[in-house]
């Protein structure tokens, strides 16, 4: 256990330094999106300003956990930080859960302002329930691993980082993320069963502003992916010099 916030305070310190990036890509741009959807979707009616909400709370997450950390592992893998760490006897998932708090806390002031300064532009009301946790623990591990997947199997930062972009893009365009299922072609919605994101959006929207029944199904979609995510991080992070 102490390994673990050993390795949560590396990362945290490695990126005190960081914050006018997480200010952009965290705060300013997720909320400048959503006003942008939210004025646009106001003339739509029913959802489809809930949609623009979560439309920019899934972009704050996927660069904010998935984006950082790819970068993040890729760079200590180039530079032989994890040989380092690896040496020292500690565990490879206790660095893997060690990083997703880290990852998580920084995340953390982005997650809750996006909405709420949203929300409270646009006029919204919420109704927050319990499945916001869930939805949002099985998120942040989803596209952490997800990140953590690309960090460890790209050859550079570069390649790290333009991998994540690509992924963020797709995951946000495939399917009803940021916009309404009615408003998508019928081949979209039929991609977008498949996206995680579409899920998380799903079991977030309800989470913060009700519905007619709890989204049972993208909740046990998310455990499914998210459990296969993360083993193939652990799998897949590059942990020499240590007997496992």
């Amino acid at each position: 256990m102490s390994n673990t916030f050993t390795f949560t305070r590396i990362q945290l310190t490695n990126w005190r330094w960081s914050w006018p990036s997480m200010l952009l890509t965290g705060i300013v741009v997720p909320v400048l999106m959503s006003l942008g959807l939210g004025v646009y979707a106001q003339n739509l009616g029913g959802a489809a300003v809930e949609y623009a909400v979560i439309g920019g709370l899934s972009f704050s997450l996927l660069f904010e956990l998935q984006g950082k950390i790819a970068t993040n592992i890729s760079f200590m893998k180039a530079n032989g930080a994890l040989d380092q760490l690896a040496a020292t006897g500690a565990k490879r998932l206790q660095f893997v859960v060690g990083s997703f708090i880290a990852f998580s806390l920084l995340a953390t002031p982005s997650l809750l302002i996006t909405p709420v300064a949203v929300v409270k532009i646009l006029g919204l009301s919420l109704s927050p329930s319990f499945t916001i946790i869930p939805a949002l623990f099985f998120a942040g591990c989803a596209f952490l691993s997800a990140g953590m997947i690309i960090g460890a199997l790209c050859s550079s930062l570069e390649q790290a980082s333009s991998i994540s972009l690509l992924l963020a893009i797709t995951l946000l365009s495939l399917g009803p993320v940021a916009v309404p299922e009615d408003l998508l072609p019928s081949w979209l919605q039929i991609v977008g069963e498949a996206n995680p994101a579409v899920h998380i959006s799903e079991a977030i929207r309800y989470g913060l502003f009700g519905g007619d029944g709890i989204p049972w199904g993208s909740i046990a979609y998310l455990v499914g992916v998210t459990a296969i995510l993360l083993i193939g991080a652990v799998v897949s992070l590059p942990w020499r010099h240590k007997r496992e």
